[in-house]
């Protein structure tokens, strides 16, 4: 990999970490509106979470079409970078951002999992979980 397609994928990873932060403060919202027992701001909430889910979709696929682009090692080394492992001249920065989105990501799914539970109980598709009406 270039130095021109690093930077692009530091800016790639940075863009991701902005729509991810922004879920994970929609989320929280979300859970606020669950918390409260708020059907309006739930259903306001989940409107603009689903657009900012969509967007942070675009992100990744234009990032699975970045890995495309790829041949030989640098697809291995484009990999290890998205891991958070930097192993090459100039990969530091993107792998720190990328395992920043990692960590991100995580705290998003563990949110996410909570809130769906409390909303959707047994049908939850994490798996079944308390109720919203089950709570007190």
């Amino acid at each position: 990999m270039e130095l021109h397609e690093l930077e692009e994928l530091l800016e790639l990873e940075k863009k991701l970490y902005q729509k991810l932060s922004t879920v994970l403060d929609q989320t929280r919202q979300l859970s606020d509106a669950v918390d409260r027992h708020d059907q309006a701001s739930v259903r306001m909430v989940l409107d603009m979470r689903q657009k900012s889910v969509l967007e942070l979709q675009e992100l990744q696929a234009y990032l699975s079409l970045k890995r495309c682009d790829l041949s030989g090692g640098d697809v291995q080394r484009f990999d290890r970078i998205l891991a958070g492992t930097a192993s090459g001249p100039g990969e530091a920065p993107a792998a720190e951002q990328a395992a920043s989105n990692l960590r991100l990501t995580h705290r998003l799914l563990e949110l996410d999992r909570a809130v769906n539970r409390r909303l959707c109980g047994s049908r939850s598709c994490y798996g079944p979980g308390p109720a919203l009406a089950e709570q007190p």
